[in-house]
């Protein structure tokens, strides 16, 4: 199986307003996205290979829309 190493894109669609963004994966494995439209900040992790597992936090103040 290829490893891949360093940092590459990963584009996604925000949980929270549906806008198209765009995030990098970490050495760790996470990949962080934060929304430029509603300021939502995404981070997802590979648990297995049927298993995602994706954090959503809303900005400080708001609520998450979903």
């Amino acid at each position: 199986m290829q490893q891949f190493t360093g940092n590459k894109p990963v584009e996604s669609v925000c949980l929270n307003c549906f806008e198209k963004v765009v995030g990098w994966t970490s050495d760790d494995g996470l990949i962080r996205i934060k929304c430029q439209r509603c300021g939502t900040v995404m981070v997802s992790k590979k648990i297995s290979r049927t298993h995602i597992q994706v954090d959503v936090i809303a900005p400080k103040g708001q609520v998450a829309l979903y």
